[in-house]
């Protein structure tokens, strides 16, 4: 009898011990967690609410907001293909609760009939960047190899369309080689094109970089670009203070795909409540254009609170809707999602 007591004190105290860490670990746990930001889902009519639609890259031109299918000729036309764009005072509305029905985009129509002639194992435009009336496209491609292109096209009538030339179009030269992985973000500056490799990570990349090219394609050089995790997958346009923000995302199933080392981000800043709880990551990065290169910028990761293992989202595209936030979309993964973060910029 006096054994099976002992036995049960001696369980019983080393019960409470553990409950006791336990208890203090998840003090010290929820002490560490860092500010998230929920999406808030702006409605979309069809076509650009269809999965299928598959957008992989925003920009504005001047007041309307242009999404890039991956693949323009998925959309019946009379044209080689469609992009399309919706107004920023129609989006504004809606965020105002001044429009609650889905919102209706306008077709551009894409002029690039010789495409698939120049470029062998096209897979697709991956980022378009807007300079005035000329606009800027990545298109990523697979003939054995992964290759990366960037072509220029001129805007039409008020973006009714947009024509790509047939000899404005050149190689952006790979860092490395990685399945299904180009070049997924432009940028413009005062003088350059800029592209950004999507796959940066230490382990993968580990002499990450940015390339640049003048206005007509020219091939200038590089730029060091800073050893982040996870892929990059669109940018904001770049302040006038020099900083910009970059989409950063993991799909937890492609962790052998891109090897990551450890997150220096995170242990700078920590992590957010879903962000300790899930495998994967959703968060907008603060950069900025210095006279060495692309640099950490200011202000902390942005992290997107996250939803459940089952619906990871794939934000492709990322752009600042000024005085307000961000605007954000998803490609197919797991269906198309336009959304809005709120942040003081």
């Amino acid at each position: 009898m006096l054994t099976r007591f002992l036995l049960f004190t001696a369980g019983l105290t080393l019960i409470l011990f553990v409950y006791s860490c336990e208890k203090e670990k998840v003090k010290e746990f929820k002490g560490d967690f860092q500010p998230e930001t929920a999406v808030a889902e702006i409605f979309l009519a069809p076509p650009l609410s269809e999965r299928w639609s598959e957008i992989s890259g925003l920009d504005w031109h001047g007041d309307k907001l242009v999404f890039l299918p991956q693949y323009p000729d998925r959309f019946e036309s009379d044209s080689d293909g469609l992009l399309f764009y919706i107004g920023k005072k129609q989006i504004e509305a809606y965020l105002d609760d001044k429009n609650s029905s889905a919102l209706v985009s306008e077709n551009i129509n894409l002029n690039c009939r010789w495409l698939n002639d120049q470029i062998d194992g096209f897979q697709g435009f991956e980022a378009i960047a807007f300079r005035d009336s000329v606009a800027y496209l990545a298109i990523e491609a697979n003939n054995d190899t992964m290759s990366g292109y960037l072509v220029m096209g001129i805007v039409k009538d008020n973006l009714k369309s947009i024509a790509l030339h047939e000899n404005k179009i050149v190689s952006i030269p790979m860092p490395v080689q990685i399945r299904n992985t180009a070049f997924e973000t432009l940028m413009i500056t005062d003088r350059f094109v800029v592209a950004v490799y999507e796959a940066n990570g230490k382990n993968v990349n580990p002499t990450a970089h940015a390339v640049f090219f003048d206005f007509q394609l020219n091939f200038v050089g590089e730029l060091p670009f800073p050893a982040i995790e996870y892929r990059i997958t669109d940018a904001t346009r770049i302040n006038k203070d020099s900083t910009f923000w970059v989409s950063n995302y993991f799909f937890n199933k492609e962790i052998d795909r891109y090897n990551p080392a450890d997150d220096v981000l995170e242990e700078k800043y920590g992590k957010g409540k879903t962000h300790y709880r899930f495998s994967f990551s959703e968060r907008l990065i603060n950069l900025k254009l210095g006279p060495d290169g692309i640099e950490y910028g200011p202000l902390p990761p942005l992290q997107i609170e996250l939803v459940s293992d089952a619906d990871q989202r794939n934000w492709e595209g990322l752009v600042i809707l000024p005085g307000r936030g961000f605007l954000i979309v998803t490609d197919k993964f797991p269906r198309t999602i336009f959304g809005f973060i709120p942040f003081a910029l």
